[in-house]
Parts: structure tokens; C-alpha cells; sequence
């Protein structure tokens, strides 16, 4: 999520020099394909990996952003069993997308 959210120079300069080492099956294998993962979840403003890093896990990101800068990333992991296909998308992400916006309002305290 964090890479994803970066300018399109720091990701090619990212992409030129990673080392891809896959963990699973479905771990992505190339630079090219990472970078192609990239955009889209730059276009869709969240990132879903599925069992990329585990056997049975994936884990749900969302960027926490204020103004125009990405702070952080707020990420949750889950067993593959739990909230499958459409329902991570239709009822999780807006959870966290809701979540990141409160931490990002929070962030450095609020002026009550």
C-alpha cells in the first residue's frame, strides 16, 4: 500500500533494484507484475494480497492520508475461510477506509 501510494519515480527506482522471493504459490514473481499490482492498487485505493505470504492468509491495507500526504497504512490480516470475494470489498474496506480517516483527523491531536 505504502509503495503504491508513492510518486511514479520512486516506484520505478523501487521496482529497478527489488529482489522478488516468493513465499507461496501466489506470491507475485516479478518486478514487472509488482509493478502492474502497484497501479492498480493506486487506482483503487486499497490493496488485498491473497495468500502472497501465507498459505490461508490475506491481509487488507488502506492508506491513512491527510491533506494530500499518505502517513501511514492501516492493514488487517485474515484467514482466507473469513468474509470471502465481494464481501472484503463491499464490507471491510469501507470499515477501514472509515478507520484511517478517524486516525488521520487524531493525528499530531485535535484542535478542540
Amino acid at each position: 500500500m505504502l509503495i503504491a501510494e508513492l510518486p511514479e519515480s520512486f516506484q520505478e527506482q523501487f521496482l529497478a533494484r527489488v529482489e522478488i522471493s516468493p513465499f507461496t504459490d501466489h506470491t507475485v514473481s516479478s518486478a514487472h507484475e509488482l509493478g502492474q499490482e502497484l497501479n492498480r492498487i493506486r487506482k483503487q485505493g486499497w490493496c488485498l494480497v491473497s495468500q502472497e505470504l501465507d498459505d490461508g492468509l490475506r491481509g487488507l491495507a488502506v492508506p491513512i492520508r491527510r491533506g494530500g500526504n499518505t502517513l501511514a497504512a492501516l492493514n488487517v490480516s485474515l484467514h482466507t475461510s473469513h468474509l470471502r470475494g465481494r464481501s472484503v470489498e463491499d464490507d471491510l474496506v469501507p470499515r477501514l477506509q472509515r478507520v484511517a480517516a478517524s486516525i488521520a483527523e487524531d493525528f499530531g491531536g485535535r484542535a478542540d
